[in-house]
C-alpha cells in the first residue's frame, strides 16, 4: 500500500539533555519565523517589503530570521504595536545573517526599519527588549528622506553588529518630539557602522524642550563620511548635518570613532531642555571638517583616553574641541593625543568659548583639561589653548647664587621651611613640530641637584631676570637671564616675562663689574609680595646685604638692596 508523507504535526522533536520535552516539529519550527516562510526572495530583485512586513506582523515580538540574500524593500518596515501589557508593549526582534550576508536595500522614502510605540500625550507606552542585529541596510536607488533605523519611544534597545550606508537622509534617527510622554530609554548601539549618509550619521536629538532620551551607549561604533559640507559661519549657528548630534540626559561613547565626517563629528546643540551629562571614552576624532566635537550647552562632560587627528584636505579642522557659547559646567579631559598637519591653519585644539560673558557661557573654574600629548602640533596658525584655566601649581622651589659664575634654582632644603617639596609651575610649549604660547601650565618637577645657568654672555653691572621655560619636548625646564623684567599673567596671575607667558619668573640677580654673579644679597634681589591694604598695591619686601629687612611702598620693582625703607634690623 502507498506510504504516505509526515507533517509537521506528526514529527516529534526531543531536545538533547535531561529533563527535555517532547514536541512537534511544526511547534518547534515556530519559535522563529523566517521572512522566507511569507514569501521573501531575497534576490536583489524582488520587492520583498509585502513578505517582510507579514513575517513581522505575525512574529508579534517573536524573532524575525532575515536569512542571507538582497532584500528590496520600497515602503517602511514598521514594528509599530497598538497593544500594551502596562506602560510596555513588545518591541521588534530582526536577526539577519551578518553584516556580509544579509543586505536590506532601502528603496523607501522614508525608514528602512521603523520602531514606535504608540504612546499619546499623557498616556505614557513604549516598547520595550527589542534588537536589530547582523544586517547591512544600504540604498540602490535615488530616495528621499531615506532612514536605516528610526526609533521612537523604545526602551532597552539593542542595534548591533550593523552596517548602515548610503542611505538618503540620517543613518539612525532616535526621535522625541512634543507630545512623547517620554523619549527612548537605555538603547545600545554596539559593533555598528554608519556611512555616507548626508543628514546625520547619527540624530539623537530631542525636539525643544525636551532631553528625555535617556541613556544612550555607543560601544564600538564608527561614524564615518556623514554629513553635507554647508557654508555657515565657523562660530556661527550649530549645523544641520555631520557625524552625530545629541541632545539628552545621559550618553556614554566608549571605543568609538568619529572619521571624515563633514561640519562636525559629534554635537551636543544650544536648545530649551539642555542636555544633562556624557561621557566619552577611549574614542577617536579623525579628519572632520570645522570641528571634532562641539558641546555648546551640557551640564556634565567627562573625556578620557581620546585621539584627535587633522590631516590636510580634503577635510581640514578649524577646532577640535569646541565647548561653548551655551552654558557647559564640569567639563574634565583627560589624556588627549593631539595631531595636526599644517594645512590646519587656523586651527585651536580646545576651546572655550564665552558666548555672551560670565553666567552665559562656559564655566571656566570648573572646565579642566589635563595630559595631552602634543604629537604633531605648532604649525603656523595652530593654537593649543584658548579661555581654559588650568590647575594652580605650588611654588616649592628658590633661586640662589651659587658661585660668581653660577646660578641655582633647587629645592627648598627641608630645614627652610615646615613641608618641603620640588614643585614648580611650567608652561608646555615644545612638541615634534614647533612651540606653542598657547599651552597648558602644570607641575614641573626640580632635580634634588636643581637647574643651573651660567654668567657666560652677560653684560657687567646688569640686572637678569631669571625664567624658567620648557627647552626641549616633555623636559623638567631649563633656565634663561634676560633683562626684560616680569609681568602677571592674567589668568593665572604667575609671574611670566613679559611678552612671553611661556617663561615663569623665578628671581633675579645682578653682575658685577667683570660680569660675575654679585654673591651678596643684592645680588639675588627676589622680594616676597604682601599687601598693602585690602585694596592697594603690593608692597614689596626683602632682606638686604646687611640683614636689614626693608619694604618698597611703590608701585616698581626695587633696584637695589638698599632701595626701599628699613622696616626691621638683624644687626
Amino acid at each position: 500500500m502507498p506510504m504516505t508523507k509526515p507533517t509537521s504535526e506528526q514529527v516529534t522533536f526531543l531536545a538533547a539533555g535531561s529533563g527535555a520535552t517532547q514536541r512537534t516539529a511544526l511547534n518547534k519550527l515556530r519559535d522563529v519565523v523566517s521572512v522566507k516562510d511569507f514569501g521573501a526572495v531575497g534576490d536583489g530583485v524582488a520587492d520583498d517589503t509585502a513578505a517582510i512586513q507579514a513575517a513581522i506582523t505575525a512574529a508579534a515580538g517573536k524573532i524575525v530570521y532575515v536569512p542571507a540574500g538582497t532584500y528590496k524593500i520600497t515602503s517602511s518596515l514598521q514594528w509599530h504595536p497598538s497593544a500594551a501589557s502596562g506602560n510596555y508593549a513588545k518591541s521588534l526582534r530582526l536577526l539577519g545573517d551578518g553584516i556580509q550576508s544579509t543586505i536590506i536595500d532601502n528603496r523607501a522614502n522614508g525608514p528602512a526599519i521603523s520602531v514606535k510605540s504608540a504612546a499619546a500625550s499623557g498616556d505614557f507606552e513604549a516598547t520595550l527588549g527589542g534588537f536589530i542585529e547582523g544586517m547591512t541596510i544600504t540604498r540602490g536607488t535615488s530616495t528621499s528622506n531615506g532612514v536605516g533605523i528610526f526609533l521612537q519611544g523604545a526602551f532597552q534597545m539593542v542595534l548591533r553588529n550593523l552596517f548602515i550606508t548610503s542611505q538618503s537622509l540620517h543613518g539612525i534617527q532616535i526621535k522625541c518630539e512634543f507630545g512623547d510622554d517620554d523619549g527612548s530609554n537605555m538603547v545600545e548601539i554596539e559593533n555598528v557602522r554608519v556611512h555616507a549618509c548626508p543628514g546625520w550619521g547619527i540624530t539623537s536629538k530631542a525636539d525643544s524642550g525636551f532631553n528625555e532620551i535617556s541613556y544612550l551607549r555607543l560601544r564600538h561604533v564608527f561614524v564615518e563620511s556623514c554629513g553635507t559640507a554647508e557654508a555657515y559661519s565657523a562660530s556661527g549657528a550649530v549645523p544641520t548635518t555631520g557625524g552625530m548630534i545629541w541632545k539628552g540626559q545621559v550618553l556614554t561613547v566608549e571605543s568609538s570613532a568619529f572619521v571624515t565626517n563633514e561640519n562636525v563629528g559629534l554635537c551636543c546643540p544650544t536648545e530649551s531642555g539642555a542636555a544633562n551629562c556624557a561621557s566619552l571614552v577611549d574614542t577617536t576624532f579623525e579628519n572632520n571638517k570645522l570641528r571634532h566635537a562641539w558641546f555648546r550647552t551640557l551640564r556634565v562632560l567627562r573625556c578620557e583616553n581620546i585621539q584627535m587627528y587633522s590631516a590636510n584636505s580634503p577635510l581640514n579642522a578649524t577646532t577640535g574641541f569646541q565647548i561653548g557659547p551655551g552654558i557647559v559646567e564640569a567639563v574634565n579631559i583627560n589624556g588627549v593625543f593631539v595631531r595636526a598637519t599644517s594645512g590646519n591653519n587656523p586651527y585651536t585644539a580646545f576651546m572655550l568659548d564665552p558666548g555672551g560673558g560670565i553666567g552665559s557661557g562656559p564655566d571656566p573654574k570648573s572646565c579642566r583639561v589635563i595630559n595631552c600629548v602634543w604629537d604633531d602640533f605648532d604649525y603656523a596658525g595652530q593654537t593649543r589653548f584658548s579661555g581654559w584655566l588650568f590647575p594652580q601649581v605650588d611654588i616649592d622651589c628658590t633661586l640662589v647664587v651659587s658661585n660668581a659664575t653660577t646660578v641655582l634654582l633647587r629645592p627648598e632644603p627641608a630645614s627652610n621651611r615646615i613641608s618641603t617639596g620640588n614643585a614648580m609651575p611650567l608652561r608646555r610649549r615644545v612638541s615634534a613640530s614647533g612651540t606653542s604660547t598657547s599651552g597648558e601650565w602644570i607641575a614641573t618637577r626640580i632635580p634634588s641637584a636643581g637647574l643651573t645657568i651660567s654668567n657666560s654672555g652677560l653684560s657687567a653691572n646688569t640686572r637678569y631676570y631669571c625664567y624658567l621655560y620648557e627647552d626641549s619636548q616633555n623636559s623638567y625646564g631649563a633656565l634663561e637671564l634676560s633683562t626684560t623684567t616680569w609681568a602677571l599673567d592674567s589668568d593665572t596671575g604667575y609671574p611670566v616675562k613679559t611678552g612671553d607667558a611661556t617663561r615663569f619668573y623665578v628671581g633675579s640677580v645682578e653682575t658685577d663689574g667683570s660680569s660675575q654673579f654679585k654673591t651678596t644679597a643684592g645680588g639675588w634681589l627676589n622680594p616676597s609680595f604682601v599687601p598693602s591694604s585690602q585694596v592697594g598695591v603690593f608692597f614689596k619686601m626683602w632682606v638686604d646685604s646687611t640683614g636689614d629687612v626693608r619694604i618698597s611702598t611703590s608701585g616698581n620693582f626695587p633696584t637695589s638692596d638698599t632701595d626701599g625703607t628699613v622696616i626691621g634690623t638683624q644687626t
